[in-house]
């Protein structure tokens, strides 16, 4: 190729991307604002309309369980008897809570209740003949216990089918919850994606989020997984804005509260699933990085430093309040 032929492929070559760079800019332009909630929301829709399946996914075993949990939004909520007996059982405090209080909620949007432990009881009762799966003598007893609080009926329903049945009246509503959730957490994702990269990626990162294999299982069952998902996404939302206000000078007091918020909000998702744990390595290393751009410029690390301190002091409070 001779050299005035290199230039102009290299030229135009300079100019498509060039161009390719403003149409994208126009875009993320276009997406700002309430504008881009606008075409989330469509986004969103669309990608719900191919994924969302509340009524027709089989139901999984460990729906049982998190529906069944729900008997203790009723005791908390409903009856409001904090020192009912059944408290002290292991479903009470087997699993990080949140969930189980998010599904009753659901349950009592749509006028329903769990009222009795014949569910969670049930759930136990079908590991009964798998070695194992009721663990040692101890962990024995604490199961037996739960299922002694069954009906006689629903006890001999199981033993003589081995099944249990979810009443639709309960799978709907709280699945829907679930769809909620990750509706949610999509738009959280959203308004991060565009504050870090552009409206563009950010569309496209949310819209796509109840495609993915992970998030579509959680968001058509039941289970705690979505509502921990939406907690830690909104948790990373406000830890994002805390160090970019950081970043700019912002007063204390103000970019404080957003830590604690984003505090606040990842002890809420560690106490709906133990795997947004997470969420305190991220911040770890977002405060991280804000110390050593701080070194870099001879600032005084004091302000990251307490920042730091105060997510770390909020989400501990919540974690451990909501899991007592």
């Amino acid at each position: 190729m001779s050299l005035p032929s290199f230039a102009l492929a290299a030229s135009a070559s300079a100019w498509e991307r060039l161009r390719v760079a403003g149409i994208v800019a126009d875009l993320n332009r276009a997406l700002s604002g309430a504008r881009g909630c606008v075409f989330w929301a469509l986004g969103l829709g669309v990608s719900l309309f191919f994924s969302a399946r509340p009524g027709s996914e089989p139901v999984v075993e460990d729906e049982l369980y998190w529906i069944g949990s729900a008997y203790y939004h009723h005791l908390a909520f409903g009856q409001r008897d904090i020192s009912h007996p059944d408290w002290r059982l292991l479903p009470a405090r087997e699993n990080p809570p949140v969930a189980k209080y998010v599904i009753g909620a659901s349950l009592a949007f749509a006028g329903q209740s769990v009222e009795s432990l014949d569910l969670l009881g049930g759930f136990y009762l079908l590991f009964a003949q798998v070695p194992g799966a009721w663990g040692g003598p101890p962990d024995q007893a604490k199961r037996a216990a739960v299922v002694s609080r069954m009906s006689p009926e629903a006890v001999r329903v199981i033993r003589e089918s081995g099944r249990i049945g979810v009443p639709r009246a309960w799978l709907l509503p709280a699945r829907i919850a679930m769809i909620c959730c990750v509706s949610a957490a999509s738009l959280c994702l959203f308004l991060l994606g565009r504050s870090l990269a552009g409206g563009l990626p950010a569309l496209a990162m949310s819209a796509a989020l109840p495609l993915h294999p992970i998030a579509n299982e959680a968001m058509n069952h039941a289970l705690a997984d979505a509502p921990a998902l939406l907690l830690s996404a909104a948790s990373a939302l406000a830890l994002a804005g805390c160090l970019k206000n950081l970043r700019l000078g912002f007063r204390f007091s103000s970019v404080a509260l957003l830590s604690a918020v984003a505090g606040v909000l990842a002890g809420l998702a560690c106490a709906a699933k133990m795997n947004s744990l997470v969420m305190v390595f991220l911040a770890a290393g977002g405060f991280g990085l804000s110390l050593a751009r701080r070194s870099v410029e001879g600032a005084s690390p004091r302000r990251t430093i307490g920042l730091a301190a105060v997510f770390a002091s909020a989400a501990a409070v919540v974690d451990r309040k909501s899991t007592r």
